[in-house]
């Protein structure tokens, strides 16, 4: 009956009858704080392990430890998440390979990257069959914004042995955007097609962003235009390349494309991107009918950063006025960087 209702995701009515139980062994504790990890809870998962411990009426299993740190580690709580490492170690699991795996993990996520390679390092995960625990710490690297440790690991990780996945090409394809490292993407997507790995649209979108990112917007182009789907990010990765180079034509192009072929909706972010096409393209208009259109026809509240995105189009293109008359009329209240866009603009185009 508990494992029902969270799989269901009724968190109060399980948690109702968890309470209600006489006894609470491992199993109806893991299922409860499953059941708030997989609902997007990680802050109940984590104080339901935390219960858990504190209570002592039965000891945390493998499956205890692993969920506990998975929710540490969504949830980016590293004291917790250091602590629960500590008893996991203590009640035995330290060499535990999904424990060690769940532990890079949390570490990773909560901006740790140097503590989960020293979890890794001592970890025993020379054998070619241990592929997690090798993308996770890539993956750690990767959110950390250590792009080339991310591939020298991925390096590593070839010279041991240890055949990559699905999971691992898109960590790295992660990292090499970070770089940018156009070659080591290039290998890498000639790995993927040697594998024979089909390109889902997570792992074509980190293919396109990768392209996208190096600045090589043709082989990007032709990914996309070559995925079977495509999401939200798949659209937004393909906009930004352009808005990066400031190609505001082709990425109104592709908003429209968006709004006619797809299911996906244009979010803030997109919009953001465009807006920086048209400023850096000089595409004053183009960037002014965005702008109207946004509530009316996009549905998508104008939000501060669309504001300073306004601003800076206007800026750019000498329409000082119009940028001060946004400044004083605009719902928020300007921060430093709204005012150094105008400021800075109005100096250099002579305004008051």
């Amino acid at each position: 009956m508990l494992a029902a209702y969270t799989q269901a995701g009724h968190l109060s009515a399980a948690r109702g009858i968890f309470l209600a139980m006489p006894r609470h062994d491992v199993v109806t504790w893991n299922a409860l704080a499953s059941g708030y990890r997989d609902a997007g809870e990680p802050h109940g998962a984590v104080e339901v392990y935390l219960t858990m411990l504190l209570d002592g009426a039965c000891r945390p299993d493998r499956v205890s430890f692993i969920g506990a740190l998975d929710a540490c580690g969504r949830a980016g709580n590293i004291l917790c998440g250091e602590s629960i490492h500590a008893n996991a170690v203590e009640a035995g699991f330290a060499l535990a390979v999904s424990v060690c795996t769940a532990a890079v993990d949390m570490y990773g996520k909560c901006r740790r990257a140097d503590r989960a390679r020293a979890v890794f390092d001592a970890a025993p995960y020379k054998s070619a069959i241990f592929v997690v625990p090798w993308t996770a710490m890539v993956a750690g690297y990767s959110q950390n914004g250590h792009g080339l440790d991310a591939l020298r690991l991925f390096r590593t990780m070839d010279l041991e042995g240890v055949a990559p996945n699905r999971v691992t090409f898109i960590t790295v394809l992660d990292a090499c955007s970070l770089v940018p490292a156009f070659t080591p993407g290039r290998i890498v997507h000639g790995e993927i097609l040697n594998r024979g790995i089909s390109l889902d649209v997570v792992l074509g979108t980190s293919l396109v962003g990768m392209y996208a990112q190096c600045g090589h917007l043709e082989y990007a182009r032709d990914l996309f235009d070559s995925l079977p789907a495509r999401s939200l990010i798949s659209w937004n990765c393909m906009i930004s390349g352009y808005a990066r180079g400031g190609h505001a034509d082709q990425c109104l192009d592709l908003l429209q494309s968006m709004q006619i072929e797809s299911a996906a909706s244009p979010c803030r972010s997109t919009i953001i991107s465009i807006l920086f096409a048209c400023s850096h393209g000089g595409a004053l208009d183009r960037g002014l009918e965005l702008w109207r259109s946004m509530e009316m026809d996009l549905a998508i509240d104008r939000e501060f950063d669309h504001y300073v995105s306004l601003l800076d189009l206007l800026c750019r293109s000498g329409k000082m006025e119009i940028a001060r008359d946004v400044v004083e009329g605009m719902p928020y209240k300007p921060d430093s960087i709204a005012w150094t866009t105008f400021l800075g603009s109005s100096s250099i185009n002579g305004g008051d």
